[in-house]
């Protein structure tokens, strides 16, 4: 962070300067999540304010920017216009959708083109809920790991590349917004992942 914001000072005006201002908050957002993680068993106070969640996942993709490009991954954002907000910590929304793309990131290592990881969100009007999905053209998932999918500890990755907390930590994010995560079975490869929040009531401001 500091020397991107050393480079945004000595640029002055103009694209460089823009890079440095964009390299310094998605760093500091990237420490919120890591200082999140590793303190998930302590106490922290929840911030709640309105979220867009069309914002978070625009945010979080610019996040993994380099990394889907490094792997070649086709981005397909899918966001309709006019979400209602819900209410929430849009840091640890951040953090929900950052896991979901890195595991679908994962997934989709070593697999042959074309690999496209799909972001849409959808207003549920009948339930005053809106809801994001995050899908990839992996591998899939088998039996046995849809049956402990959100089990802490459960990992499906090889040995020093996943925790198997990822999931876990997102179902405890989804239940904190009173929301649910849950993976969605759709026919062709690759998995699906989808939050529901309830929108943000009139009588939340």
């Amino acid at each position: 962070m500091a020397q991107a914001r050393a480079i945004e000072q000595l640029a002055g005006y103009g694209p460089v300067a823009e890079q440095a201002q964009r390299v310094a908050e998605q760093a500091r957002r990237a420490g919120d999540i890591v200082r999140r993680f590793t303190a998930m068993t302590s106490d922290y106070p929840s911030e709640r304010a309105p979220v867009a969640l069309n914002d978070v996942l625009r945010d979080v993709v610019d996040l993994f920017d380099h990394a889907l490009k490094r792997a070649r991954i086709n981005v397909v954002l899918e966001l309709i216009p006019d979400l209602p907000t819900v209410m929430g910590d849009a840091r640890r929304l951040h953090e929900l959708a950052a896991h979901l793309i890195a595991n679908a990131l994962q997934a989709m290592r070593g697999r042959p083109a074309p690999r496209r990881l799909t972001l849409q969100t959808v207003a549920i009007p009948e339930t005053s809920h809106v809801a994001f999905e995050v899908s990839d053209t992996g591998l899939g998932l088998s039996a046995d790991a849809r049956a402990h999918l959100f089990e802490p500890f459960y990992t499906t990755k090889s040995v020093g590349l996943g925790t198997g907390l990822g999931l876990f930590v997102c179902l405890e994010i989804a239940r904190e917004h009173r929301g649910s995560l849950a993976h969605v079975e759709r026919p062709g490869p690759g998995a699906t992942f989808r939050v529901e929040l309830p929108e943000r009531g009139p009588d939340l401001g």
